[in-house]
């Protein structure tokens, strides 16, 4: 498990067959993925050619540990999907 960052391309996210988002240059993917071992039932395909940076869960902590910079960021992160997921 682990969390990935688009380096370039896009990569179409869906559930039921209908497009949620697509994500694209510098956005994050799987970040529940870090913190719960649930899968989401959201489906992933890349919408053109693709480059990722994958972070396991292993490395994301160490990172975590080190930095609380990154630990405040990325915690915003998952709280604005949060409350965009609520408010929609």
């Amino acid at each position: 498990m682990g969390l990935y960052v688009v380096l370039d391309g896009g990569v179409a996210l869906s559930r039921n067959g209908a497009e949620l988002h697509v994500a694209r240059q510098n956005e994050v993917l799987g970040a529940w993925a870090l913190f719960d071992n649930d899968p989401m039932p959201v489906a992933a395909k890349t919408a053109e050619p693709t480059r990722l940076l994958r972070i396991s869960r292993e490395d994301f902590y160490d990172l975590l540990s080190d930095n609380v910079e990154v630990t405040a960021a990325v915690f915003s992160t998952i709280v604005k999907r949060f409350r965009k997921m609520v408010e929609e």
